[in-house]
């Protein structure tokens, strides 16, 4: 043991990285939580970003769904995910080329 002890001990090691916490561009939706949290991110209101499909959330949808020419049921469906995760996804390439410029 002593001996390992001074092996390691005589080479100087780099310190430890701290992963960095995922970029918000990473955001992948999967959850009413997530949609929530990227109408946010395009300044659609859906209320407290509770996880759950309450009024406030389904009003949120169809206000983007207007926005996004597709008929506004407020559901969450498969295309509604597509549509939010693209125009999220522009969002986030459109604040980081600001940002650069």
């Amino acid at each position: 043991m002593a001996a390992a002890y001074e092996k390691y001990a005589a080479e100087p090691s780099a310190p430890a990285k701290p992963k960095a916490a995922p970029a918000p561009d990473t955001l992948e939706i999967r959850t009413v939580r997530d949609l929530q949290r990227a109408l946010q991110h395009l300044s659609i209101d859906p209320g407290i970003v509770d996880n759950k499909m309450g009024p406030k959330t389904a009003a949120a949808i169809a206000k983007f769904q207007r926005f996004a020419k597709m008929p506004p049921t407020g559901q969450f469906t498969l295309e509604v995910r597509a549509a939010v995760q693209a125009a999220y996804h522009m969002m986030r390439q459109f604040e980081t080329a600001q940002a650069e410029a």
